[in-house]
């Protein structure tokens, strides 16, 4: 089928030193720590995949945030340990075929020491860390060593975590060959992973916080919002009649609307729904438009009382919402984001 894998070359910051950090509201911090590797050479050594370092993903108590708000059931399983990346087959790049693509990709494994399988969302902690850590594959290639492996492929396939392994043109699904590997192998898709498929915190992505001000979590639990059409018209003010999705009620402001940690910096990005009656998200905005260097830009200089008018109309504004950019809920940046199929650039492009 292949030739031995080796452990990849591809160099990413050794595994010992590597983090993770949920997005908001846990913000809870996970290492990774080396495994025992007998064990694992010993549970899935054959010709095409030899397990030569292998980890697990631990919580890390010290590091726990502030808030102490624990996810609502545990993502890291002392039992579930996953491997290094190996290389893909070398196979010739003028084969674009699904199946030699498929081949191409790197491959780590995922197993576990328990008698009961990981949950799904313990698995997806590990697939996390793996995008996070090598940011640059599209797609992996994964296998399974522990009980109920089946439970767990079947799992992955019916979120969209990962795909099924492609096959060989005019191969023979019925092949012994081609069959174990299908059985043996799935495809992880990073684009996938990053959309949210298999969010361990509901239907949306994890990186949509659940809670949203003051509005009760439960409400995450609910399918995603639905698709009904409506009307807007500005006539005569402006030359807007245009027919558009009816769309989610805007954000609680003061309110994290996305969060994503960034190993590089070891910290948090978020957006915060901006709120002009916080004194504090005022003289945020009002210092920086005042700013020679934003002002050049923006042309929005002014007084205070000019300021919380101009936040305040956009607030009552139901196609905008203001925005603060953060890292570690420190606001560095300020954005405004609009539908603009019912704005007044509607007519310069296509839009939904």
């Amino acid at each position: 089928m292949a030739a031995t894998q080796q452990i990849s070359s591809k160099a990413a910051p050794a595994w010992e030193q590597f983090s993770i950090c949920l997005p908001h509201p846990y913000l809870t911090r996970y290492n990774a720590k080396t495994t025992d590797v007998e064990k694992v050479e010993s549970a899935y050594n054959t010709p095409d995949r030899l397990v030569k370092l292998a980890y697990r993903i631990i919580y890390a108590p010290a590091q726990a945030p502030a808030s102490n708000i624990q996810p609502p059931f545990p993502l890291h399983n002392p039992a579930l340990w996953f491997s290094s990346l190996l290389d893909g087959n070398d196979i010739p790049i003028a084969d674009n075929t699904s199946w030699a693509r498929a081949r191409r990709c790197p491959s780590t494994t995922f197993g576990w020491t328990s008698v009961e399988p990981p949950t799904i969302a313990q698995v997806w902690l590990l697939i996390y860390s793996i995008f996070t850590r090598h940011h640059t594959n599209e797609a992996i290639r994964l296998a399974f060593v522990g009980t109920d492996t089946a439970l767990i492929r079947d799992e992955l396939l019916a979120v969209g975590l990962a795909i099924v392994h492609p096959v060989p043109l005019n191969a023979n699904p019925e092949s012994e060959t081609w069959v174990d590997l299908a059985d043996r192998e799935v495809l992880l898709l990073r684009s996938s992973f990053w959309q949210g498929a298999g969010s361990p915190f509901g239907p949306k992505a994890a990186w949509i916080p659940s809670n949203i001000g003051s509005l009760r979590p439960s409400l995450h639990t609910f399918p995603i919002f639905p698709t009904t059409q409506t009307i807007t018209t500005k006539f005569p003010n402006a030359k807007i009649h245009t027919l558009h999705p009816v769309r989610p009620a805007k954000p609680t402001p003061g309110s994290i609307i996305y969060s994503r940690y960034i190993p590089d910096l070891n910290e948090v990005f978020s957006m915060m729904a901006l709120d002009y009656t916080n004194s504090e998200h005022l003289n945020f905005f009002h210092t920086w438009q005042n700013d020679p260097r934003v002002a050049a830009g923006w042309n929005e200089t002014g007084t205070l009382e000019q300021h919380h008018k101009y936040l305040k109309d956009l607030h009552n504004d139901p196609h905008t919402l203001t925005v603060f950019a953060c890292f570690n809920d420190t606001p560095f940046a300020y954005f405004e984001v609009y539908w603009a199929k019912v704005s007044i650039i509607h007519p310069s492009y296509r839009c939904s």
